[in-house]
């Protein structure tokens, strides 16, 4: 390759993603080769038995908008949910997930992300990089940062998480700190429970009252440790009637490979001492920055603006807060971002049409514009407004099925509110952008509203 090439280029800055792709025929060479156990070890055989000739090795550089890696270890695990929380995989971003498309996360400040259904008690803080999943209540002046948390949790008052995953229907009773742990699904930590510095716990898991622990695995139920697929000998301490402690006995094993403790319910149980694969995670998220990210994009102020009123329609409704007041964290957040009038507008309907759910949208719809009417009032007031209210509408309802088959009723009921008027909404009807393959079916729907629009105004001449 050298002696072909007229030049050769030697890279020194890359990081391996550890994905892989191969042929049928190299799965059969770890069977019969027991010294092969990684992909290094694959590829240094057949680079000493000369076996290089009959084989190809591609590589493929990402550019600098693409992301790739593989979690193969807690601290991997931990350095690409960073990497997901912080947008640096966008588009794969809780926000746009469509596994949440009826009830989406809301994207606010310091990298938060929340679902509506999801409840937070008075005093309660989600100070950064917080992802809380829907049917979650966290309790009174409970603190989180740093960690994510699952579907129909219950964390009580006076908790403290950080840098943490609390999978789906886990109960944190009161008191409790939970830092650097992973705790697995349907756990229940019992009141005033330390967890930290590593803790793992499997499904299932019930931690009796005012425990501490630091760097275990815990399990729900005992299992046989004298396995010969666990390259590490196991202690099993029980705690409680749902909680057994794993404690690793044999700490001298002379082995490069990652040691692996048992699997329960999903978890897999790594032992302390990961060898040489260790210290390559530990240099991965040490240099999680140089993975081919740089280029994926941050959201813009007009997202987070958005984000910002979605919040604050939601919260109003639920809490039936003053319209009035409601104004005026709109116009806050519109300085705190620099957004123009026709952004307020238009952001403002979007978020209007964007709070029902898909069961019976245009009920709820219905019933919260009529709550919210002064808002559209003190907002849509001119030609110009109207418009941006239009181009909302006619956005949301191309790729939201529930406003597009209510477009028509909601148009009659903003005309009859005096939101909308005649000419607007001829004009609308009458422009369609042509580029838009959704823009004319979508003015079909409403044909019978602009036909009787029509007639009461040639009747009026």
């Amino acid at each position: 390759m050298f002696l072909d090439e007229p030049e050769v280029q030697l890279l020194y800055s890359l990081q391996d993603t550890d994905i892989c792709i191969c042929s049928p025929a190299v799965p059969p060479l770890f069977s019969d080769n027991f010294d092969f156990q990684t992909r290094d070890d694959l590829i240094r055989g057949l680079l000493v038995d000369d076996e290089i000739l009959t084989s190809t090795i591609y590589w493929y550089k990402l550019k600098s908008s693409e992301y790739a890696a593989r979690v193969k270890n807690w601290p991997m695990y931990q350095a690409i949910s960073h990497d997901v929380i912080h947008r640096w995989a966008y588009p794969l971003v809780p926000d746009l997930s469509l596994d949440n498309s009826d009830d989406p996360y809301i994207f606010l400040r310091r990298h938060v992300y929340r679902q509506r259904s999801a409840t937070l008690c008075k005093g309660c803080d989600l100070e950064e990089d917080v992802v809380l999943a829907k049917g979650t209540v966290v309790g009174e002046n409970t603190q989180i940062t740093r960690s994510v948390i699952g579907q129909n949790c219950r964390i009580g008052k006076n908790c403290d998480i950080a840098d943490s995953y609390i999978w789906n229907n886990v109960v944190i009773e009161d008191g409790c700190c939970v830092k650097f742990s992973v705790v697995g699904e349907g756990c229940v930590l019992s009141q005033g429970v330390h967890l930290k510095d590593g803790c793992v716990l499997g499904a299932g898991v019930i931690i009796p009252p005012v425990q501490s622990f630091l760097g275990l695995r815990i399990v729900a139920e005992t299992f046989d440790c004298s396995n010969e697929d666990y390259t590490q000998e196991y202690e099993l301490k029980k705690i409680g009637p749902k909680a057994v402690m794993v404690l690793a006995v044999n700490k001298d094993v002379d082995s490069e490979d990652e040691q692996e403790g048992p699997r329960v319910s999903g978890l897999t149980l790594v032992g302390e001492e990961e060898g040489e694969d260790s210290s390559e995670s530990s240099d991965q998220l040490s240099t999680s920055s140089d993975l081919s990210y740089r280029a994926s994009p941050v959201p813009d102020d007009t997202s987070l603006f958005f984000n910002e009123v979605m919040d604050s329609l939601s919260r109003g409704y639920d809490d039936k807060l003053q319209c009035d007041n409601l104004v005026l964290e709109i116009n806050s957040s519109r300085y705190a971002y620099n957004v123009s009038v026709q952004e307020v507008n238009y952001h403002v309907v979007r978020a209007l049409v964007s709070l029902p759910s898909p069961d019976n949208y245009w009920g709820q719809l219905r019933m919260q514009l009529g709550y919210f009417l002064p808002i559209l009032v003190n907002y849509i007031r001119n030609q110009q407004a109207q418009e941006d209210c239009l181009q909302a509408l006619e956005e949301v309802a191309t790729s939201r099925k529930e406003l597009r088959d209510s477009l028509l009723k909601l148009l009659h009921l903003l005309y009859e509110q005096e939101i909308l008027g005649e000419e607007a909404i001829l004009k609308w009807h009458s422009s369609p952008d042509l580029d838009d393959p959704a823009a004319t079916p979508l003015r079909t729907t409403v044909e019978p509203f602009i036909k009787w629009l029509q007639e009461a105004d040639e009747e009026s001449d």
